[in-house]
């Protein structure tokens, strides 16, 4: 945040299976080069998710149509109107014809746009109908007080137009907490498993415990098995070839997507934003998932791949380093042949005579310089 200059920042770390928050900050800056904490923005901040919502459309359009991976969708020159708005990709001359896999590595909102308005266009209540199933839409009920309630407009609400559902696809016109998007990303880590963010897991009094909380399920699987592995590979592709290729590396693969929302103020959308990247790691056998918010970012970075993403990496490799369980074993291997002992070569000599008599390794001395 410092070295953005940064409004607001959001972090918080999940343990897959468990549902456990291992970590959690947030933080806001004081005007003059420091931060505080003041408000819990992941529970309680309600925000336009951007491109981080975009796992809820190819989940929605890979269960209820048809439609492909290696299918292509053509984006122009990276802007599209949808009566008189248009929708823009935020590469200059836009991607031109790409695969849906490559539209949503590469986070185009030009493709997100088009395929949903083809598809749920007409039917816009079977998209929701998704954002519903997927605890989207209500409070997930945590166990702290201060939870924001999500803001999903829905065809019968006054503010709904032709242009909502395209303008949803890509994630703005709605609201959610970064624990809604936490929790469904590491849903897809959880094998499709959907479950309740734990905060804690006891209550004692003195040295009893009172109360245990167990593990919840909010859902059973979000989707089918073809669908997730699907989702799996095009999470995995935004690190290997799309937005986030900074964050790749030799140890472990992350898996995940990259989000620049531009900020509403006053009914309005400003030069500024929210940056985010969501995921989970390590990849092929995932054990954390975690989310990374950053508000306002000044100067040349204002993107998800390069202000986010380098934090969730950050995060990330200091976890991998520490978890010995993420590692294989290392082969053992002898560094002395038996029987051969290393030269002693400093020392008080009677006292090292004793030690190497006692042990029956006494074999030489090599003294280097003075000798106590």
């Amino acid at each position: 945040m410092k070295r953005h200059n940064a409004d607001e920042g959001t972090v918080v770390v999940m343990e897959v299976k468990t549902g456990h928050i291992k970590a959690i900050s947030n933080l806001r800056s004081d005007g003059h080069g420091e931060f505080y904490e003041k408000f819990n923005h992941a529970v309680g901040g309600s925000i336009e998710p951007g491109s981080t919502f975009k796992l809820v459309t190819m989940l929605a359009l890979l269960e209820d149509t048809n439609l492909a991976l290696t299918d292509s969708i053509n984006t122009g020159n990276g802007e599209y109107t949808f009566y008189n708005r248009k929708v823009r990709d935020h590469h200059d001359g836009g991607y031109g014809k790409l695969t849906v896999q490559q539209a949503f590595e590469l986070s185009s909102n030009v493709a997100m746009a088009k395929l949903t308005d083809k598809y749920f266009g007409t039917k816009p209540s079977k998209f929701l109908a998704h954002v519903d199933d997927l605890k989207l839409s209500k409070p997930l009920g945590l166990q702290l007080t201060g939870e924001a309630y999500p803001k999903i407009t829905r065809p019968t609400d006054k503010g709904w137009s032709g242009i909502t559902l395209p303008w949803m696809a890509y994630g703005y016109g709605l609201e959610i907490t970064p624990l809604h998007t936490l929790t469904l990303y590491n849903a897809v880590a959880n094998d499709g498993t959907m479950i309740k963010p734990v905060f804690v897991t006891s209550v004692s009094k003195a040295d009893r415990i009172k109360q245990d909380f167990e593990t919840e399920k909010l859902t059973g699987k979000i989707c089918s098995n073809k669908t997730l592995n699907q989702l799996r590979i095009l999470l995995e592709g935004v690190v290997e070839n799309g937005t986030a290729k900074n964050l790749k590396n030799a140890h472990y693969r992350i898996a995940g997507k990259t989000g620049t929302a531009q900020i509403l103020e006053n009914g309005r959308y400003e030069k500024r934003y929210i940056t985010s990247f969501v995921g989970y790691f390590p990849a092929h056998a995932p054990k954390y998932s975690a989310i990374v918010l950053i508000k306002n970012p000044r100067g040349f970075y204002q993107y998800g791949n390069n202000v986010a993403g380098p934090v969730f990496k950050d995060i990330a490799d200091n976890i991998f380093a520490r978890d010995i369980n993420l590692h294989m074993a290392m082969e053992k291997t002898k560094t002395l042949e038996p029987g051969v002992f290393p030269t002693i070569h400093a020392g008080k000599q009677d006292e090292l005579t004793m030690i190497s008599n006692e042990l029956g390794c006494f074999k030489s001395f090599g003294y280097r310089g003075r000798m106590d």
